[in-house]
C-alpha cells in the first residue's frame, strides 16, 4: 500500500513535457494561473505546496508568489527540478530519457 504524501506536486513545465515525464502525483500547473488551480488544491493553507520545473528555475510569472499572496504558508520549489529528481534515480512516469 503506497503511504499518501503530505504535499503537494505542482509541475508548471509546458503540457508536452509533463506528458512526456513527470513525478507520479504531480499536478499538472504548466501555464495555468494559480487560482484555476484551487480546486484541485486539498483544503487549508498549512499544506506544502512543491512547484516542479524542469531545472529548478522559477520560470517568468511564477505561481510560487500568486500561492504565497492566496495564503498559502509553505511553498517551495524542487531543488534541480525535474532533471535532478531523475538524475537521482527517483521515479519518473513517462517514456522521456533525462541525460545522465
Amino acid at each position: 500500500m503506497e503511504k499518501a504524501r503530505s504535499f503537494v506536486l505542482l509541475d508548471v513545465r509546458p503540457d508536452s513535457l509533463f506528458e512526456a515525464a513527470r513525478i507520479a502525483g504531480s499536478i499538472r500547473a504548466g501555464g495555468l494561473a494559480f487560482e484555476a488551480l484551487r480546486d484541485v488544491l486539498p483544503p487549508g493553507f498549512d499544506v506544502p505546496l512543491v512547484f516542479v520545473s524542469e531545472d529548478g528555475r522559477r520560470p517568468l510569472g511564477a505561481p510560487d508568489r500568486a500561492a504565497e499572496a492566496a495564503g498559502y504558508l509553505r511553498v517551495v520549489w524542487l531543488e534541480g527540478g525535474l532533471r535532478a529528481w531523475a538524475a537521482s534515480g527517483l521515479p519518473v512516469v513517462g517514456s522521456r530519457i533525462f541525460p545522465g
